[in-house]
């Protein structure tokens, strides 16, 4: 009765009802749509991190390899890594 009453006046209240669910509605759809997106992005940067950190440590083993390599060429010469040859033997034996 009361609603035919302010409906006379220019008042729809259950048409003022539906649109205010029906907005409500949409912004749960919209939050629901942005907690997904952002969900997503944190997953994207996530993967990429950790691709990131993986490249990074074979960077570094590469680069400690490298600094290996380097420092023993330089401190040892190539004739430790060979076979002593005959008149070499022989100063050792003396």
């Amino acid at each position: 009765m009361l609603f035919k009453i302010l409906k006379l006046f220019g008042l729809d209240v259950p048409a003022r009802i539906e649109a205010v669910k029906a907005s409500l509605e949409q912004r749960i759809d919209q939050a629901r749509d942005h907690v997904k997106s952002v969900a997503q992005q944190a997953a994207m940067i996530a993967a990429l991190s950790a691709t990131a950190a993986v490249a990074a440590v074979f960077a570094i083993a590469i680069g400690l390899l490298a600094l290996y390599w380097w420092v023993a060429e330089a401190l040892w010469p190539v004739s430790m890594y060979q076979a002593p040859t005959q008149a070499q033997s022989e100063k050792i034996k003396v």
